[in-house]
């Protein structure tokens, strides 16, 4: 899939992060401290690799990220389906 230089200003594209089936699963990401002015507490979507969202400071200026470095945590919450008798 080709990405546009417009959303590169937006989000931080993270590859290798491959999901076999992600019906009813839903990813968070929460940055680390030394990141939060950075990277966006929110949903991130997740194909084939993460994709975090920047804020506007971000935009406005660059910013580099090291390979390797900590960037945050990524959280994964199901739905759970109750059947009721």
């Amino acid at each position: 899939m080709l990405a546009h230089a417009q959303d590169y200003a937006k989000f931080l594209h993270i590859s290798g992060l491959h999901v076999i089936q992600n019906n009813g699963v839903h990813f968070h990401f929460t940055p680390a401290r030394k990141y939060r002015d950075l990277l966006v507490k929110d949903k991130v979507a997740v194909y084939n690799g993460i994709k975090i969202k920047l804020t506007s400071l971000v935009t406005t200026q660059q910013a580099v990220f090291s390979r390797g470095v900590y960037l945050g945590t990524l959280h994964i919450t199901t739905t759970l389906h109750l059947n009721s008798y």
